[in-house]
C-alpha cells in the first residue's frame, strides 16, 4: 500500500486496469482449458462411435447378408449366380475381418478409455471368439463352394448329388449357429462399448462441472479482486479527491484552520500538501494585513492631526512673506536705477574702445600684409630659385630619355631584322617538311607556330617604335616649354625683389603706430573694466532682488499649497481611516484561528 500510495494517478489506473486485463485473461485461459478438456472428451466418444459402433454395426450386417447368400446357395441354387453368391460372401467375409482387425487395433492404441472395469480385457476375449468362429465360417464356405460347384456338375452322378446335398445341408444345419454366435458376441460387444460411451459422457459431465466450478470460482475470486480494487482505488483516489474538495469548500467559505494530513506521493498528496501549505501562508498573510490595517488607522488619526497644524503654520508663513515680497520690490527699483546709469556710462566707454580696436586692428592687418607680401616675396624669390634648378635637371633628364629612346629605336631595327630572319626559317622549315610527307608534319606544325610568334613579335615591336617616336615628340615638346617656364621665372624674381623692399617700409611705419595706439587702448580698456564692474555688479544685485523676490512669491504659493494639501491631507486621513475598519471588518471574516 505504501508503494501505491506514492504512484501517480496516472500510474495507478494504469496499475488497476492492468489487474482487470490480468484477470480476463486468467478467466479466458481457464475457459479455454475447460473446453480443451472437454473438447478431448468429445472426440474421444466421437472415435469410439467411429471406430467401434460403426464397424461392429457394419460387420453384423455383413454376417446377416453372409447368411442371407448361404441360404440362396443351399435352396436351389443357379449355376449362372454360383460365382457372384461365393464372391459377396467372401467380400462379406473379408469386411468382417478388416473391421475385426481395427476394432483390436483401436483397443490396443486406446487403453487409457477401456482401462474401466477391464473393460479392454473383456473387449479383445469377444473379439477373440468373434475370429474363432470366422475361421469356421470361412472353413464351411469353402465346403459350401466345393460341394455345391460338385452338385452343378452335370456329370456328377445322381447318387453322388443326394449325398451332396445332405452333406451341404448337414453344414449348414451344423455351422447356422455361429451366426447367432457372432451376433450375440457382436452385441455383447455392443453393449460394453455402450458402457464405454457412458463413461465417456459422464467424463464430459464430470469436466463440464469442473469447468464450470473453476469459472464460477475464477470470477469468484475477479470479483473479490475487483472489490479490493475497487476499495483500494476509492481510498486512494476518490477519498483524497473529496478531501480536496471539501477544503476548497472550506477556503471559499473563509476557513483557514482546516489541514487535512496526505502523505501520499501522488498528485493528490501534493496538491493536498499545497493546499495546506496555501492555508497556512494565507492565515499568516492575513494576521499580518489585520496587524497592519490597525496600525494604519491609528497613524491615519495622528497624520490628520498633523496635517491640521501644518496648514495653520503655513496660512501664518504665508501672510508674513508677502510683506517682505513688498519690500524687496522697492530695493528692486533703487538697484535698477543704478544698473542703468553704469549701463549708460559702460556704453560710452565701449563705443570709444570699439573705435580704437578698430583702428588698432587695421594698422595691424597692414603690418601683417607688409609682413606677408615680404615674407611671400622671399618665399616665391626661393621657390623661383629651386624651380629654376628643377627645370634646369629636367631639362637634363628629357634629353637623357631622348638619347635612350633613340638606342630603343636601335634596338628595335635589330629585333626586326631577328624577325625577318626568324620568318626566312619558317618557311624554309615548311618548305623542307613538305618535302618529307607524313615524317615531317610534326615539323610543319611547329614552323607555322614559330612563324605565327614572329608575325606577333613584329606586330609589338612595330607599335613599340610609334610610341617611342611619340614619346621623342613629346619630350621636345616638354623642352621648349620647359625654356619659356625659365624665363618666366627670371622675371619673377626681379618683381619679387622689388615687393621685398617696399615691405620693409611698411613695417618700420607700423611699429610707431602701434606704440601710440597701445597707450590709448590701455587707458579705454581700465575705463571700460570699471564701467563694466559697476554694471555687473548692479545687475548682479537687480537679479539677486528678482530672485528673492520670486522666491518669497514662490514660498508664499508653496505655503499656500501646503495649506491646501493639509486641509486635504487631513480629509484623505480621515477616509483612510474608515478604509482600514472596513478592511479590519473584511479580515474578520477570515478565520485564521
Amino acid at each position: 500500500m505504501a508503494a501505491l500510495k506514492n504512484l501517480s494517478v496516472k500510474s495507478k489506473i494504469f496499475v488497476f486496469v492492468g489487474f482487470f486485463q490480468i484477470l480476463t485473461f486468467i478467466i479466458a485461459i481457464l475457459g479455454t482449458s475447460g473446453l480443451s478438456r472437454m473438447e478431448k472428451e468429445v472426440t474421444s466418444i466421437s472415435d469410439i462411435y467411429e471406430n467401434l459402433e460403426i464397424r461392429l454395426t457394419r460387420m453384423k450386417y455383413h454376417v446377416t447378408l453372409r447368411r442371407n447368400k448361404v441360404l440362396q446357395i443351399t435352396h436351389s441354387p443357379k449355376k449362372e449366380e454360383l460365382d457372384e453368391l461365393f464372391k459377396a460372401i467372401k467380400e462379406s467375409e473379408t469386411t468382417i475381418e478388416n473391421d475385426l482387425k481395427g476394432i483390436q487395433t483401436y483397443i490396443s492404441s486406446n487403453q487409457k478409455i477401456f482401462k474401466k472395469n477391464d473393460l479392454e480385457k473383456k473387449l479383445l476375449e469377444i473379439l477373440d471368439k468373434i475370429n474363432l468362429n470366422l475361421k469356421e465360417f470361412k472353413e464351411t464356405t469353402d465346403i459350401y463352394e466345393k460341394s455345391t460347384r460338385e452338385l452343378l456338375d452335370y456329370k456328377t452322378r445322381y447318387y453322388r448329388k443326394i449325398e451332396l446335398e445332405r452333406r451341404v445341408s448337414r453344414a449348414f444345419e451344423d455351422k447356422a449357429k455361429l451366426d447367432g454366435i457372432i451376433l450375440k458376441l457382436a452385441y455383447d460387444f455392443s453393449k460394453h462399448t455402450s458402457d464405454a460411451f457412458q463413461d465417456g459422457k459422464q467424463n464430459i459431465g464430470i469436466t463440464s462441472a469442473s469447468v464450470k466450478g473453476v469459472l464460477w470460482g475464477g470470477l469468484g475470486v475477479c470479483v473479490l479482486i475487483a472489490i479490493i480494487l475497487a476499495i483500494v482505488m476509492l481510498r486512494t483516489i476518490a477519498i483524497p479527491i473529496k478531501e480536496a474538495e471539501t477544503m476548497a469548500n472550506r477556503f471559499a467559505e473563509g476557513d483557514l484552520t482546516i489541514n487535512i494530513a496526505n502523505d501520499a506521493g501522488d498528485e493528490i498528496g501534493k496538491l493536498m500538501r499545497a493546499l495546506n501549505k496555501a492555508a497556512k501562508n494565507l492565515s499568516t498573510l492575513i494576521k499580518n494585513i489585520g496587524e497592519t490595517a490597525d496600525h494604519l488607522a491609528s497613524s491615519a488619526e495622528e497624520l490628520s492631526a498633523t496635517s491640521r497644524n501644518l496648514a495653520d503654520g503655513a496660512t501664518n508663513q504665508a501672510s508674513s512673506l508677502e510683506e517682505t515680497a513688498s519690500a524687496i520690490t522697492e530695493i528692486s527699483e533703487s538697484i535698477s536705477y543704478v544698473s542703468q546709469s553704469a549701463r549708460d556710462q559702460e556704453k560710452e566707454v565701449l563705443e570709444t574702445g570699439k573705435y580704437m580696436k578698430e583702428l588698432s586692428r587695421s594698422i595691424v592687418e597692414v603690418s601683417q600684409t607688409a609682413r606677408s607680401l615680404s615674407d611671400g616675396s622671399n618665399s616665391v624669390l626661393s621657390e623661383a630659385k629651386d624651380g629654376q634648378v628643377k627645370v634646369d635637371e629636367s631639362v637634363k633628364r628629357m634629353g637623357a630619355i631622348e638619347e635612350s629612346s633613340e638606342q630603343i629605336s636601335e634596338i628595335i631595327v635589330v629585333i626586326n631584322d631577328i624577325f625577318t630572319q626568324t620568318n626566312l626559317l619558317s618557311l624554309n622549315a615548311a618548305i623542307e617538311a613538305a618535302r618529307a610527307g607524313e615524317s615531317g608534319r610534326g615539323f610543319a606544325v611547329v614552323a607555322e607556330e614559330i612563324s605565327k610568334l614572329a608575325a606577333r613579335s613584329q606586330k609589338a615591336t612595330n607599335e613599340i617604335d610609334e610610341l617611342i617616336a611619340d614619346s621623342i615628340s613629346k619630350v621636345n615638346d616638354g623642352k621648349s616649354i620647359t625654356g619659356q617656364i625659365v624665363e618666366s621665372l627670371v622675371k619673377i624674381l626681379q618683381k619679387s625683389k622689388e615687393a621685398a623692399g617696399m615691405s620693409d617700409n611698411i613695417a618700420s611705419q607700423k611699429k610707431i603706430q602701434t606704440s601710440s595706439n597701445e597707450k590709448v587702448m590701455k587707458s579705454v580698456q581700465t575705463l571700460s573694466q570699471m564701467a563694466e564692474a559697476i554694471s555687473r555688479a548692479t545687475t548682479e544685485m537687480d537679479l539677486s532682488a528678482k530672485e528673492i523676490a520670486n522666491a518669497i512669491e514662490q514660498v508664499n504659493i508653496v505655503a499656500q499649497n501646503t495649506a491646501s494639501s493639509s486641509e486635504e491631507m487631513a480629509a484623505s486621513t480621515s477616509e483612510l481611516a474608515l478604509q482600514s475598519e472596513k478592511l479590519s471588518e473584511l479580515i474578520n471574516a477570515f478565520k485564521v484561528n
